[in-house]
């Protein structure tokens, strides 16, 4: 059966940011059954999540491969962003600088594949919603995987 490199990223991505207590601690208690992996949500917050709380995304992948279909590297892209009800901004920038410490930079091998994360682009934006201001901050970031074995 082959490995699904997105559920290894995934879950490395996971386990960077809620392994981080001061990250953890800088977001709202998550609701049932979140509580393992604090308000660190994969896609979208369920309906009941309290801010502030952060969201991964994969945004796309990319598989490079040889002429012989050998795959070599494969390069993900994420979006990881703190979001906030927070009248002013400053709680959501520092959750920015928590997820950037969490990743950027790291590396690791995992299920076979030797892994790292890299911040590519910064994110920023504040909105109205019926009446209301949100925030949310973070960044782009590139996970490549290899392969530790290459095969067709």
């Amino acid at each position: 059966m082959a490995i699904d490199d997105v559920q290894v990223a995934n879950g490395w991505l996971l386990g960077l940011l809620s392994g981080n207590p001061t990250l953890v601690a800088a977001l709202a208690a998550p609701p049932t059954p979140y509580t393992s992996q604090g308000s660190i949500y994969a896609t979208m917050a369920p309906d009941d999540a309290l801010f502030p709380y952060v969201i991964y995304a994969l945004l796309s992948s990319q598989d490079m491969k040889t002429q012989q279909g050998i795959t070599t590297e494969i390069n993900h892209i994420y979006t990881i962003q703190g979001f906030s009800n927070n009248p002013d901004e400053s709680p959501v920038l520092q959750v920015r600088a928590l997820i950037n410490n969490s990743i950027d930079g790291q590396a690791a091998t995992v299920s076979g594949f030797k892994m790292n994360c890299i911040r590519q682009q910064g994110l920023a934006q504040a909105y109205i919603y019926q009446g209301n201001r949100y925030y949310q901050a973070g960044a782009r970031y590139l996970v490549k995987m290899r392969p530790q074995v290459l095969t067709p």
